[in-house]
Formats: C-alpha cells, sequence, structure tokens
C-alpha cells in the first residue's frame, strides 16, 4: 500500500493533464453551445418566411397556368390579379404608300430631258421673263433624296402640295446638290443670309439668276425645286431656325422663302437659260 506521500506525489504529477482536460472541455462546450435566440416581438421572422414561400408559390402557379400574379406584402400571401395588362400593339405598314416595297433603293443620279416643245417644258419655261430665254431643261432622278422628300411629305406635312420654287447657284455647286441635295449648313458662304440661315428660294426666276454664273457654255444655270410650305415667318438674319409652330421664313414681300430642315425639298430641274439683250431703239 502506497504511503501518504506517494499519492501526493502521483496527484502532483496528473494536475496539469487534467487542467488541460479541463480547458478543453470547456472550450468543446463553448463551440458547441447553441446560441440563444434572440426575441423577435413583431414576428418579423415568421413574416419574413411566410413572404417568402409566398413568392415561391407565385412563381410555380405563374409558371403552371401562365397567368399573374400581384403579391400583396402587407397581407403576407400571393392572389391572382384579374387585371391583364394590354398587349403591345403590332403596326402594320402598308408596302403600297409610296411604293415602299422594302426593295434597296440604289442612289444612281441621272438626267432626263425635257423635250423642247413638251407641255412640261412650255409650263416651266412660261414662268420666265421675257428676258430671260430657256434653252434646255433636265429632270432629276435620284430616287434616294426623291423618297426622303416623299416621306418628309406623307408623315410630317401630311401630303401637303409642295410649292414649285426657284433656287439661283452656280454652275459648280449644281452636282453636288443634284446628288446630296441643297445644305443649308453652307448658307451665307456667298451672298450672305439676310432673310435666314437656311437655303433660299424664290418663286421669281429674275431674282434667282442674280445668283447665278455662266458655265463653259456661256450659259447660267438655275434649279426649280419641290419645297414644302406650311406656316411661315418672318424671316431675318440672326434666325437659325423658326419659332415653334413654324417651318419657313420669308421675306417681307414674299420672293424669298428659306428653309432650315432637311428633306423638306428636292431638286427636280435643273434649268440652263441666257439673257436676251434688249434690241436698240
Amino acid at each position: 500500500m502506497a504511503s501518504w506521500e506517494e499519492t501526493l506525489a502521483q496527484l502532483a504529477a496528473l494536475s496539469p493533464l487534467l487542467e488541460n482536460l479541463n480547458i478543453s472541455s470547456e472550450c468543446f462546450e463553448k463551440n458547441n453551445r447553441k446560441p440563444k435566440k434572440k426575441e423577435d416581438p413583431a414576428g418579423t421572422s415568421a413574416s419574413k418566411n411566410s413572404f417568402l414561400k409566398a413568392i415561391e408559390r407565385a412563381g410555380n402557379h405563374s409558371l403552371n397556368s401562365g397567368s399573374t400574379l400581384d403579391i400583396d406584402k402587407n397581407k403576407n400571401e400571393a392572389s391572382s390579379n384579374q387585371f391583364q395588362l394590354p398587349q403591345p400593339k403590332q403596326i402594320f405598314i402598308d408596302h403600297s404608300i409610296l411604293q415602299l416595297n422594302n426593295e434597296p433603293i440604289v442612289n444612281v443620279l441621272k438626267y432626263k430631258i425635257v423635250e423642247n416643245g413638251s407641255k412640261k417644258f412650255k409650263k416651266i419655261s412660261a414662268r420666265f421673263p421675257p428676258s430671260l430665254s430657256v434653252l434646255k431643261i433636265r429632270e432629276v432622278q435620284n430616287p434616294f433624296l426623291k423618297k426622303s422628300f416623299q416621306l418628309t411629305q406623307h408623315f410630317k406635312y401630311s401630303n401637303l402640295q409642295p410649292m414649285q420654287l426657284f433656287h439661283g447657284t452656280k454652275s459648280k455647286y449644281v452636282k453636288s446638290i443634284c446628288s446630296d441635295n441643297f445644305n443649308w449648313r453652307f448658307t451665307g458662304l456667298e451672298r450672305g443670309h439676310k432673310n435666314g440661315k437656311g437655303v433660299n428660294f424664290t418663286p421669281k426666276p429674275l431674282f434667282a439668276e442674280r445668283f447665278c454664273d455662266r458655265d463653259d457654255a456661256n450659259l447660267k444655270v438655275m434649279i426649280l425645286a419641290d419645297v414644302l410650305v406650311k406656316n411661315k415667318c418672318l424671316g431675318d438674319e440672326n434666325l437659325a431656325v423658326p419659332p415653334p409652330g413654324y417651318d419657313t421664313a420669308i421675306r417681307k414681300d414674299s420672293i424669298v422663302f428659306v428653309k432650315f430642315s432637311d428633306a423638306e425639298f428636292y431638286p427636280k430641274y435643273i434649268i440652263y437659260f441666257k439673257k436676251v439683250k434688249k434690241n436698240p431703239q
């Protein structure tokens, strides 16, 4: 039998091991202790779970039946919504309008001679005073510019009949105008812009003649254009765009019409003419 001193010595040797076991036991209990549930006086968790379940039911119902459901957050339930949103309208384009057949427009510029003695030739030349003699007229055929003009005429101007107005220019600009149309961005480069910063037209050939020069054949040239004119206002040199509700600026005597927007004019005819010398008395 061990003495009392030997027993104490054995206990002293086991003491560190017991301390380690005690620490490990406390750590295990601490790590595996279930956290206390926080009080939820308003029932937020239950409400949240209920709302999530409602969303899940709504999604399943929508996938299965194809109908729409309205999630009521206040009542935390999904209820069928009898109101159906209107279906988007399908717009059907009548391809007979302006002969739009979804065919590509080949922008090949061509000219067609207006025969002397034809009704068209006589009608145009009759607008010229005796001091100006019309010698040749060419009709401009530019499919792209013409279609752009027709679309503007149809949708923006409700098929308003265009005015036929003259535009005097230098011969070097004629091809560019017939190919790319009049460009209001170049306004004022030659003679200023007294009635507005746009493209100038006139119903008077004699007025347009003032802006023309002679070509290589010693002829002058001007353009007769289709121009859409609906609401007119008085123009001035500082007018960059017309006021709301207006599309055209004019001079007080209505001898000058100024246009500011693209595709509201179309160069239709090129007119070659010369001044007639007065017979000496």
